[in-house]
């Protein structure tokens, strides 16, 4: 947590609820973004590889569970 800019906690049920209506829209935010839980909703995952391969920047994202 102390290397993201942009924590988002799938444990969290409001945030949960936001990656299973639109899994790209928690992926907006100030990278580092680190996504907390995500094996809760792993189509995350499939989001996040997407948005990298796109990008093509590294350190945007951290993922744990």
């Amino acid at each position: 947590m102390r290397r993201a800019r942009t924590v988002i906690a799938l444990d969290v049920p409001s945030q949960l609820q936001i990656a299973e209506a639109d899994p790209d829209a928690i992926l907006d935010g100030i990278s580092p973004i680190l996504i907390d839980e995500w094996q809760i909703f792993p189509p995350i995952w499939d989001a996040v590889q997407r948005n990298v391969d796109d990008e093509e920047k590294d350190g945007v994202f951290i993922l744990t569970g």
